[in-house]
């Protein structure tokens, strides 16, 4: 599926970076005060008589915060950014269609994507950004969700008679019953 919407209409153009030797309690004051789920991790290179360039090495979304840390009971206020940034990075290019971002997205189980032209970073584009724009795209998205979600999730049959939800259907009578209906019939 095509929708002729390229990235780069949608992708944020100055993402927010924090550079690699901060603090988590740092990148967690970002995310609140922009009012963000992810932060890109830069690390400042030294070229020459240049200035410098920022090159991206990572990022940090509040996912990694809570799985990695909180859910562990470890002290977030002492660890670097360095120690819980994912460094496996997912990246696109800016003039790939968007409904193929969403596809990537939805394939690698990530909401921010981090837009990559040669090794220079051009923007960010998130999940919500796409479906701001496009928001047919969430069927593409919530089928991957769904089916993780279901995995999770007993079974649930309906009740003939009352027409509850079960876990549990008992056969009765030639009806398909749950607990309390079965006691009736």
């Amino acid at each position: 599926m095509q929708t002729r919407i390229s990235v780069k209409e949608a992708m944020t153009v100055h993402p927010i970076t924090l550079d690699v030797n901060k603090s988590l309690h740092d990148c967690a004051k970002l995310m609140k005060k922009h009012r963000i789920g992810g932060v890109l991790i830069v690390e400042k290179k030294n070229l020459g008589s240049l200035l410098g360039k920022k090159k991206l090495i990572g990022i940090v979304t509040e996912q990694d915060i809570v799985r990695k840390l909180v859910a562990n009971g470890k002290d977030t206020l002492d660890i670097s950014v360095k120690e819980i940034m994912e460094t496996e990075l997912i990246t696109i290019g800016s003039n790939i269609d968007i409904a193929e971002a969403i596809m990537l997205m939805r394939d690698e189980d990530v909401r921010h994507l981090p837009i990559v032209e040669g090794e220079k970073l051009v923007g960010l584009i998130t999940a919500k950004d796409i479906l701001r724009i496009e928001p047919h795209l969430f069927d593409f998205m919530a089928a991957k969700f769904e089916l993780r979600e279901a995995k999770n999730k007993p079974l649930l049959d309906v009740c003939e008679l009352c027409g509850c939800l079960t876990d549990k259907i008992y056969s009765s009578k030639g009806s398909k019953v749950c607990k309390n209906c079965k006691k009736l019939v």
